[in-house]
């Protein structure tokens, strides 16, 4: 559900942020060109007239890959709205250097912070704050590039090193 409120956020900044393009990365099925009804529901949104040339459907993404989507992106965009305890997505984006938003949700404020995220409320106005909190970003390079000066500190914090050391602490 949270991409769906992306999809209507984003035709709200695509007519306020010229040459704007969200890039919606993954699938629903692993490594096929399988389309599940919500992705088919995502598609059939992002054919408003408004953004239809500028939304882009990834399909599945490998892995080793992801990186490459990261470094094309200005801001990583993620509005869970599940209590996942740990998105790898959140990890990723923090680590990459871009300017995250995303929502208070599950795990996430336990990785994200403000230096490095906006963090959004779940909620009845979800659709808006992403529009705006998109649209302050896209407009605001001091502001990405401040968001993304943090990644330094995370990466040293959000490595495999520092999660070993930390476990084998945690297991004595």
């Amino acid at each position: 559900k949270g991409a769906e409120e992306l999809l209507k956020a984003f035709t709200e900044v695509a007519q306020k942020v010229p040459n704007t393009k969200l890039v919606i990365a993954g699938a629903f099925f692993f490594n096929s060109n399988i389309v599940s009804p919500f992705e088919q529901k995502l598609r059939n949104l992002a054919s408003n007239p408004t953004v239809k040339n500028r939304i882009i459907f990834t399909g599945f993404v490998n892995y080793e890959d992801m990186p490459a989507i990261y470094a094309m992106s200005d801001i990583c965009v993620l509005p869970s709205i599940w209590d996942d305890p740990a998105p790898l997505a959140v990890i990723e984006s923090l680590v990459s250097g871009k300017p995250l938003i995303t929502t208070r949700s599950g795990g996430i404020p336990e990785y994200a912070d403000e230096q490095s995220a906006i963090i959004l409320e779940r909620g009845d106005q979800l659709v808006d704050q992403l529009a705006d909190a998109m649209t302050k970003i896209a407009r605001d390079s001091d502001e990405r590039d401040a968001m993304g000066a943090h990644k330094t500190a995370l990466r040293s914090e959000f490595n495999k090193e520092t999660y070993m050391a930390q476990l084998a602490i945690r297991l004595r």
